[in-house]
């Protein structure tokens, strides 16, 4: 039975930074909240040796599965404020007035297209064999949850830009010609993660007073506006090319790959009354 040495080292990164103030004389009773995080996770390395010595997986070959540092971090912000007199005074016209806002803004998410079909088995005239399918180097899948899931070969410089704006996502990032099929049995020149998401930008704000009826009842009314400035924040695109994949192994001209199609939830705003006691 032949041995094999399997070495993996993997890197995580987390920073986050929080920091809050409480109570400046001229907001009499603010509270603020902001932090920040950074994040990154990337494979380093990953070698599969067989007893001969001779490595048969080895750094080079997976050097497409390893996402770029840069290509792995993803950065956020939240600024939380809640102020108890002072702003909410001047708003509300009482001293049990409440305002709060948290505002939120982070990066897109990293992702590359990829292709979830199976092997499908075709030949040329000369006797050649084809797939028209996606299953590139032919290991039976197994990539997401035992699915198939094959990256082509990169695309030409300069065939997709360097950066997307949000306009792009709901056209069409790119048409899914640009990304050659590998060699049959081979794995695809795409690395992982190349290309960012649309980004995330949201605001909730909060408006409220509340009333004294008794020493311990008070009656509160409150109006929250989620999102409040209805700010678009797109999903992902549609980057799996089995969406635009026919059965003779050509791309369809019409379809939702390289588009985002879906949106987080607009403006939501809520009233609310509740008794405290």
């Amino acid at each position: 039975m032949a041995k094999q040495a399997l070495k993996n080292k993997v890197i995580a990164i987390f920073h986050s930074v929080n920091a809050e103030d409480f109570g400046e004389p001229y907001m009499h009773s603010v509270a603020r909240k902001s932090s920040y995080a950074l994040s990154s996770f990337f494979l380093l390395t990953l070698l599969l040796v067989s007893a001969s010595g001779r490595a048969q997986l080895t750094e080079s070959t997976l050097k497409g599965s390893v996402a770029d540092a840069s290509g792995s971090v993803q950065h956020a912000a939240i600024l939380v404020i809640n102020e108890g007199t002072g702003i909410s005074r001047s708003v509300t016209g009482s001293d049990d007035g409440l305002l709060s806002a948290v505002v939120s803004l982070q990066s897109g998410r990293p992702f590359s297209p990829f292709c979830s079909s199976p092997f499908s088995a075709a030949y040329r005239s000369t006797g050649a064999l084809l797939d028209h399918g996606c299953d590139y180097n032919m290991d039976g899948g197994g990539g997401i949850a035992s699915g198939y899931y094959d990256r082509p070969d990169a695309p030409a410089p300069g065939a997709v830009k360097s950066k997307f704006k949000q306009a792009d996502f709901i056209n069409r990032l790119y048409s899914p010609t640009v990304f050659p099929q590998p060699v049959l049995g081979t794995d695809g020149t795409l690395r992982r993660d190349v290309y960012r998401g649309p980004r995330q930008t949201s605001t909730d704000l909060a408006l409220g007073r509340n009333f004294h009826f008794r020493e311990n009842e008070t009656l509160q009314f409150r109006a929250d506006a989620y999102n409040a400035f209805n700010n678009v924040n797109l999903f992902l695109p549609n980057d799996d090319l089995a969406l635009v994949l026919k059965p003779d192994g050509t791309y369809s001209s019409t379809s939702a790959f390289g588009k985002s199609t879906q949106a987080f939830d607009p403006r939501v705003l809520q009233l609310s009354a509740k008794i405290i006691f």
